[in-house]
């Protein structure tokens, strides 16, 4: 008991910073958060979204197509407690607490001598980023802990083969959960697989095959909706190939007023540079200091206003690593 009094105490102290005036502070629900809320309000009472549909697996919102488990997680609370503020962010306030005890396992995991999860640990329940996010009811959280679990359950196999049955159902439901899910699980997956290569054999060939048919069943329906549905729809609404704004900046840049050889402009000033140029901003914004110390993300609904996704006491550490 002596040995998991820090992590328990830890998690308490993550538990308060996260419950504390949860339903006013922020001090409202952001559209999203409403939004989240009627859905699983219907949910909750009709086994329906508020716009008819029965059990969705892809929810359409009154502005655009949602993943829907985050309504589900959070209709059982609101038809408990009742629709509030406080209810529709608790999923996220606990979701955020448990990632941290998963934080805590996966690394004294990977590095089991150093027994450093619980530094991890402390540096997650204090980070601003994780705090804003825990106490909202955004579906990144809820993405943030069922790709933690997966890895954990898929690297514990490697100690415990019966957990390599268990890894694909929480990476399956992250393509319910958000939609940077639909790219960036396919290359954790691979990554895993490349870097930790797994021996299936261990777990036995029917519980390999069964584990693998149910979950190929748990993502047909988001596969669906991913080819040909709202999912679909909503990767072409947000990715940069669909930025209007981008194409308009090539035609600008190609017929301004002093431009000499339009066949030079357009060596320089065509949709492959342009596109590659957006795509390093937005990967390399992230990393720059002014996002991560010093003001964080421009959209306030993303970010505690004027202060980083992290604290400045990090930095040599992330430095270090």
């Amino acid at each position: 008991m002596k040995a998991k009094l820090p992590i328990i105490i830890v998690l308490l102290v993550a538990l308060i910073l996260r419950l504390f005036q949860l339903g006013s502070l922020p001090v409202s629900l952001f559209g999203d958060e409403i939004d989240v809320g009627y859905h699983a309000w219907s949910l909750a009472t009709t086994f329906r979204d508020y716009r008819g549909n029965f059990l969705p697996t892809y929810i359409q919102s009154l502005s655009e197509a949602r993943a829907p488990l985050l309504m589900y997680l959070t209709a059982p609370f609101i038809g408990l407690l009742g629709p509030s503020n406080f209810s529709v962010r608790l999923p996220s306030a606990l979701m955020g607490v448990a990632s941290l005890y998963l934080v805590y396992l996966l690394t004294n995991l990977l590095f089991p001598k150093k027994e450093p999860g619980l530094i991890a640990a402390i540096v997650l329940a204090f980070a601003p980023w994780h705090l804003h996010y825990s106490r909202s009811a955004f579906e990144l959280t809820t993405l943030f802990f069922l790709t933690l679990l997966g890895v954990y359950w898929y690297l514990l196999g490697r100690e415990e083969p019966k957990f390599y049955r268990l890894f694909l159902f929480p990476l399956v439901l992250t393509f319910y959960t958000y939609s940077t899910a639909n790219l960036f699980t396919p290359i954790l997956v691979v990554l895993l697989l490349l870097l930790f290569p797994p021996d299936f054999k261990k777990v036995g060939n029917r519980a390999t095959a069964l584990s693998l048919t149910f979950g190929l069943l748990l993502f047909l329906p988001i596969l669906y909706h991913l080819t040909f549905g709202a999912a679909a729809g909503r990767f072409r609404l947000i990715n940069i190939f669909s930025d209007k704004k981008i194409i308009d900046q090539v035609i600008i840049d190609r017929t301004r007023p002093w431009v000499v050889n339009p066949t030079l402009e357009k060596i320089f000033h065509n949709k492959a540079t342009t596109f590659l140029a957006a795509f390093g901003t937005n990967y390399l914004t992230p990393f720059s200091t002014e996002f991560l110390f010093i003001s964080g993300d421009p959209n306030f609904r993303q970010s505690i206003s004027r202060f980083g996704q992290l604290l400045v006491i990090f930095a040599p550490f992330l430095l270090v690593g």
